[in-house]
């Protein structure tokens, strides 16, 4: 008990002292926090009151009536993927929390079986939405085959930015994909290759481009070469 607290104490601590923050940091504690839960829950302990035992219901229930109301709290909202989020999310999350609370009307407390099937049911729940709402915008696959056919057919093209090899294995490119980092150079280049196409990505929505799918809060875009003025990557 005392190793499995110090280390889930210590990671939190650490963790909280860097300066970036990311929700995936916490996984290193998630070993440590079940040592602990398995713990208390193993030891007998008196009973509780029914408003004690509904607490676990509630913070069900919160958790469902926060994503229920995610389109409309400030700050998410503008996200786009948060914008496509429907109540059936939030809706199951609900679910769970009633069937917890049946659970603690009927026997008057929390069952372990029944606050582990509810943990991951919620879970199951939030990975079929999340992607469901989320996937696409990470999902780079029609993005790398359209590279992929520029590949086959001898198309010129070149990414102008910041490439992080996105598309290369989705693509499953033999060959480095060709990067400029400036506008700048990529108006020489386009001016060379009329033929070619211009791939980068963009923060607003563009209008009338060869192909374009949005990228986490970004557009990635495939432009022509002769329209290499309206380029504006990140």
């Amino acid at each position: 008990m005392a190793f499995s607290s110090i280390w889930l104490v210590s990671v939190f601590v650490v963790f909280s002292a860097l300066p970036s923050k990311q929700l995936h940091y916490l996984v290193p504690m998630l070993p440590a926090f079940a040592l602990v839960v398995a713990r208390v829950l193993s030891r007998s302990r008196p009973a509780c009151s029914v408003a004690a035992e509904s607490l676990v219901p509630a913070l069900f229930a919160l958790v469902g009536i926060f994503l229920l109301l995610l389109p409309q709290i400030p700050g998410l909202a503008k996200l786009q993927w948060v914008q496509s989020v429907r109540m059936d999310w939030g809706s199951c999350v609900l679910a769970v929390a009633l069937g917890l609370a049946v659970a603690v009307w009927r026997w008057r407390a929390v069952p372990a079986a029944a606050l582990s099937a509810a943990v991951v049911a919620a879970v199951f729940a939030g990975f079929i939405f999340f992607f469901r709402y989320v996937g696409l915008a990470y999902d780079l696959r029609p993005a790398a085959l359209q590279v992929k056919s520029f590949n086959e057919q001898g198309v010129p093209y070149v990414y102008v930015g910041n490439y992080q090899g996105q598309l290369n294995f989705l693509g499953r490119l033999t060959e480095p994909l060709p990067v400029l980092a400036t506008a700048a150079e990529a108006e020489r280049w386009a001016l060379s290759h009329p033929a070619g196409y211009l791939v980068s990505l963009e923060k607003d929505k563009p209008e009338d481009v060869f192909y374009m799918q949005g990228h986490r809060e970004y557009w990635l875009v495939f432009r022509r070469a002769d329209q290499f003025g309206r380029l504006k990557p990140l």
